[in-house]
Formats: structure tokens, sequence, C-alpha cells
């Protein structure tokens, strides 16, 4: 079954309206949250830290797989693990979150790793509809009422009508912002399972096969004196570095990137910017 969001307002009202339509079908339902554009190596171990997360939910915790980090990253958010078990299984254990924390600066960041308490958020979630929906009327309270409106209509002929009529009142909230960080009741499961995130250029370049000087991509390319950089290229003409380390150069026919790779997220912030200049031929 797909269920496709009229216009795009963030994460919470999304992942909401897909647990408000399961409820309605099955109110003891366990239900995960998964970014698609994620890599995972490891699946066994995915599927273990998965069955951990599934125990903790059936006993009314919000759960959060927490990658164990590998280096000091700025580009994700943290999430602080307690001692507190709340739910274990053979194949490893679900502690109580103490909190979220947004993308830190690198001397945050080293010193969450070297703490061994911090956590990736992989933004990985299992819960219960039930204990889910519960939560979102506490913290969210317009929220959970207007998805409750669409989801009493979604099974009638209403349901385009009564949609269209509540979504764009919506508020815009990540699940993150809305409710993770705000509730008590949040687990996380800690894991390795060969993790990453591919939704940025210096994601993708950590999974392409690259030379010896750590340069990765595709396209005519020759480099001199530079290191640890992403190339993609898709017009077919010849690209060279010179003396750069830790950027990304992306090629098309319509436009050319250049970014610091440490800061490749920050590409959304060119989008707000084309937005605010009215060029819509470019989005």
């Amino acid at each position: 079954a797909f269920v496709v969001e009229p216009s795009p307002r963030g994460s919470g009202p999304a992942i909401g309206l897909a647990a408000s339509i399961i409820a309605r079908r099955d109110p003891a339902a366990v239900m995960g949250s998964f970014a698609a554009d994620h890599d995972v190596r490891d699946q066994s171990a995915f599927v273990r830290a998965i069955g951990v997360a599934i125990e903790a939910a059936r006993e009314g915790w919000l759960v959060t797989v927490g990658l164990t980090p590998s280096r000091p990253e700025t580009g994700y958010g943290y999430i602080e693990s307690t001692d507190e078990a709340i739910a274990a299984t053979e194949d490893g254990t679900a502690y109580r979150a103490a909190r979220f924390v947004e993308k830190p600066d690198l001397a945050r960041a080293s010193a969450y790793v070297a703490s061994s308490r911090f956590l990736w958020n992989a933004s990985m979630f299992v819960w219960s509809v039930g204990a889910f929906l519960a939560e979102l009327q506490e913290l969210q309270p317009d929220l959970h009422a207007g998805l409750t409106r669409i989801a009493d209509a979604w099974d009638t002929p209403e349901r385009a009508r009564v949609t269209a009529e509540v979504w764009p009142t919506l508020p815009e909230t990540t699940i993150d912002e809305g409710v993770m960080e705000r509730s008590r009741r949040v687990a996380v499961v800690p894991a390795r399972m060969g993790w990453s995130d591919i939704g940025d250029w210096h994601g993708l370049g950590e999974l392409l096969d690259h030379d010896q000087d750590g340069i990765s991509g595709r396209g005519d390319l020759v480099h001199a004196g530079s290191r640890s950089s992403v190339v993609w290229s898709e017009t077919g003409r010849l690209i060279a570095l010179v003396g750069l380390e830790n950027v990304v150069v992306v090629d098309t026919p319509d436009a050319l990137l250049v970014a610091d790779r440490a800061r490749a997220q920050e590409v959304r912030g060119v989008v707000t910017r084309l937005k605010e200049l009215r060029r819509t031929d470019m989005l």
C-alpha cells in the first residue's frame, strides 16, 4: 500500500498519517520508519537491532536505533544514551535515551565520540502505533487532531475532500523535533551495521570506489595534489582538480556545484536562496 503526501510538510505529518491509518486497521500494530536514502552493509545486524527495538516498542517505548560513531561527524544528530536498560533480547539491549542533540561543531562532536555515551541519530524509528499517537496527541495536539480527521475519512468516499481541506493546515514539523526530542518515553538500541547516510554528496562519496588519494566519483577526471574529494560529472567534459581537499564538484548540463565536503548537507540553503531569487527555472 502506498500513502502519498499531498505536499511536503516535514516527516511529522507524513509519518503521523501513516501511523494513524495503520492504527485504524490494527490498533496493536508495531510500525517502523526508515529513510530510503540510507545504505546498510550488514543487513543481519540491522535485523537484530530492529528485533530488540520491537521488544521495547511492545512495552510502550518510542524506539530509535543509534549508530555507533566511527568519527566525530558534524553532519549528523546525536543521541545520548543512559545505562538504564529497558528491554533486552539475546541480540542486544535497548536503553532509555537521555536526550537528542542537533548537529554539533567539531569540538563537541569529538567530545561526544570520546565519551562513548553518544550515538548517531539515523532516524530509524520503531513504536506501537498506540503509544506513538498518544505522544503525538500530548506533544502536537493540532497535528494529531488534523491527522485523525484524515484517517477517519481514509477508507470512505470523503478521503480526497477531507485530505485536501486538512492537509495544508497541518503544522510543519519533523518527527525528531516534534516528538522524539520532547518525549520522555524514548529508548535507543545501539548498533553497528555498516550504515551510511547517502542523503548528500559526502555520503555518496563514501560508498563509491575511490583511488589512492581518496578521490571518488564519476566522469572524466584528472587531479594533482588533491585528496578526499567527490566528483560527479554528467556532461562528459574533463574536470581537473588542483591542490584541493575535501571538496564536492557536481557538473550537470544546467548547473555546477562546488562545495566544502564537510558542509555538503547545506546544499539545501542554495535551494532556499533560489526560491528567494524566484529562480523557478532551476527548481
